[in-house]
């Protein structure tokens, strides 16, 4: 099985390494118009592990993702996950247990959206 990855990289084996341009999607496939347009969802698999995260598509060549995540479960370290309720982001992960286990603490996202817009208005070219 072939790594889904969006954003900067270029494929070496089953490794992620800096080398493309922004917005390349290598051994994956582009969602289709409309669906769900402000997610990505991420699959590398290396050896017998497979990771997967899904993530917030914040510009053109911009996801915010903790692309480390195995399970769906989120633990210590998955911070900057979505955290997606009828189809709108509400919460960006913050932290957790090591084990995954209760509780998930997440940023309520509509409490920075005007930090959000200003900071991605200022990000752009």
């Amino acid at each position: 099985e072939q790594p889904w990855l969006l954003g900067p990289g270029r494929k070496w084996g089953s490794f992620y390494e800096p080398g493309l341009p922004p917005g390349e999607i290598i051994g994956g496939q582009e969602a289709q118009p409309h669906f769900r347009p402000y997610m990505a969802y991420l699959k590398i698999q290396r050896e017998e592990k497979k990771r997967v995260c899904g993530g917030f598509l914040v510009s053109k060549n911009f996801v915010l993702t903790a692309a480390h995540s195995v399970s769906c479960s989120v633990s210590q370290g998955d911070s900057g996950g979505p955290l997606v309720c009828q189809q709108t982001a509400q919460g960006i992960f913050s932290w957790g247990s090591e084990e995954g286990t209760p509780p998930a603490v997440y940023t309520r996202v509509s409490t920075f959206i005007l930090w959000i817009q200003k900071t991605m208005r200022m990000l752009q070219p």
